[in-house]
């Protein structure tokens, strides 16, 4: 879906390592993201690119030199070049997928310097955004900068709108290795170490060879890739004129105002509360079209688990590290059921039967959208209220993983994602059987512990996902899930 054009009083900018572009309007400008001291001051942009023989320029978007200061400078430079006032409403800012949480807080507050609101995207997120790409269909976008490549397999966000999944960086690989057999064969591997053992069907090219300079280098990425990939250019022009006007939809973003504890709510809260779809209006016309939707959706956010990625968003965390040896009690003699909804006695359970896996739970849980049952991933919440959940995620392994694979790419992924992903226990006991545990901190206002279980080429991952501080009001059911989970042949 391509969101209608930048208008009104919104600035967009699409920053990158050596440029930032901006669209105000139907225009859409390029300003080099550099700065050159001159005296006591700066100047920015072109202005220090013209100065650059006789004072050395600074790359402001430098890793190792990052400067708020200058980056709030030079991103002033850019408004001013739009026509932009002081009082513009809302800057939008697209920055490379592969930025740390330091580096996008950093950003924020410079764009906060030059409008009242401020709002973040991933550069893969938007350029999702630019390309049509059916629900069944898997998607990643490669981010070639002149030093570094990044490749990342969206996933299906809320409202269907596209989001982030696996991420992978070659951070010594520049545009113009792409170009060489090992270079292109180092680009493929990226792409593989996303997409998993299945091929992408649409990979987008954004950065040198996105750009209409770089058409030539994408041909030949293109033409190298083959296997039936469609391969699509999308320049930075084509990302601001993908974003829309009205960023109320968005994720808000660290520039956003406190807000105070008591009114605070999670996105995957806020996320839950909207009703569920009434079965009998999905039983009726259009239902099966619609369950294949459901499905693809599904697929594309659990596929890249097939390779262990680690949930990102508003997925809640796999496991905790907790060695206690409480377990769920084993379902009793209730009657059993396969179609979720259906109550029984409070202290009751039933069989979930989600497509794939079957749990067993208290009857007062059930299947949030009865369009998810037989997707790779399935959402279930208490009658109670939507302020907890548990999520179960499966999918088949690639022949040759097995537990201690899953568990060392698990291991990785939690050091790239240290300020997301704590307590990874690889050789843990939860819900009377061996898992592999951690705890998911996905925002500030909940936890989700993982629990990862292998078997017979299977990874199902159950993850029960809590308001901070409330872990005991699901533990119960958080064990009693993964004590009984099966997969079904």
């Amino acid at each position: 879906m391509v969101a209608a054009a930048v208008t009104g009083d919104v600035l967009a900018m699409c920053v990158g390592p050596d440029a930032v572009w901006a669209r105000r309007g139907t225009e859409t400008v390029r300003v080099p993201a550099v700065a050159t001291a001159l005296g006591g001051d700066r100047l920015y942009g072109e202005s220090a690119a013209a100065v650059a023989a006789t004072s050395a320029a600074e790359a402001v978007f430098d890793r190792a030199g990052d400067d708020v200061r200058m980056q709030t400078g030079l991103l002033r430079y850019v408004a001013a070049v739009t026509g932009a006032t002081c009082d513009t409403g809302t800057v939008v800012v697209v920055h490379p997928s592969g930025w740390s949480p330091r580096r996008r807080e950093m950003l924020c507050t410079a764009a906060r310097h030059i409008a009242r609101n401020a709002e973040l995207v991933p550069v893969a997120v938007a350029a999702g955004q630019v390309v049509e790409v059916a629900d069944s269909e898997r998607c990643v976008v490669l981010e070639v900068a002149p030093r570094g490549v990044t490749a990342v397999a969206l996933a299906a966000g809320r409202g269907g709108e596209p989001a982030l999944g696996r991420l992978a960086r070659v951070p010594d690989l520049g545009a113009d290795d792409v170009d060489t057999d090992a270079g292109f064969d180092a680009v493929d591997a990226l792409v593989g170490s996303v997409s998993g053992p299945i091929d992408p069907d649409v990979v987008i090219v954004t950065g040198v060879p996105g750009e209409p300079a770089g058409v030539g280098l994408c041909g030949r990425i293109r033409d190298r890739i083959g296997r039936g990939i469609r391969v699509v250019p999308v320049a930075a022009g084509e990302i601001l004129a993908a974003i829309g006007d009205a960023p109320d939809g968005r994720e808000p973003t660290t520039a956003s105002a406190p807000v105070p504890a008591a009114e605070s709510t999670a996105h995957w809260l806020r996320d839950v509360r909207d009703p569920a779809p009434d079965p009998s209006r999905w039983r009726h016309a259009g239902g099966w079209a619609a369950a294949a939707a459901g499905l693809a959706a599904a697929a594309v956010v659990a596929w890249f688990v097939v390779v262990v990625a680690v949930p990102v968003g508003d997925t809640v965390a796999h496991g905790s590290a907790d060695r206690s040896d409480g377990t769920a009690p084993p379902p009793g003699d209730a009657a059993r059921q396969t179609a979720p909804g259906v109550a029984r006695g409070a202290d009751s359970s039933v069989t979930l039967d989600l497509g794939g896996i079957r749990v067993d739970l208290p009857s007062r849980w059930r299947v949030r959208d009865l369009r998810s049952v037989g997707a790779a991933r399935v959402e279930l919440l208490p009658d109670s209220g939507p302020d907890r959940r548990i999520v179960v995620v499966h999918s088949r392994l690639a022949d040759g993983i097995d537990t201690a694979a899953v568990a060392a790419t698990l291991a990785e992924r939690a050091v790239e994602r240290g300020d997301v992903i704590r307590d990874l226990d690889a050789a843990t006991t939860f819900g009377d059987r061996p898992v592999i545990a951690y705890t998911e901190v996905p925002d500030e206002y909940s936890m989700v512990r993982w629990s990862v279980i292998v078997e017979d080429g299977v990874q199902v991952a159950i993850g029960c996902q809590y308001l901070v501080d409330e872990w005991t009001g699901i533990r119960s059911e958080c064990e009693q899930a993964v004590h009984t989970a099966v997969v079904v042949p």
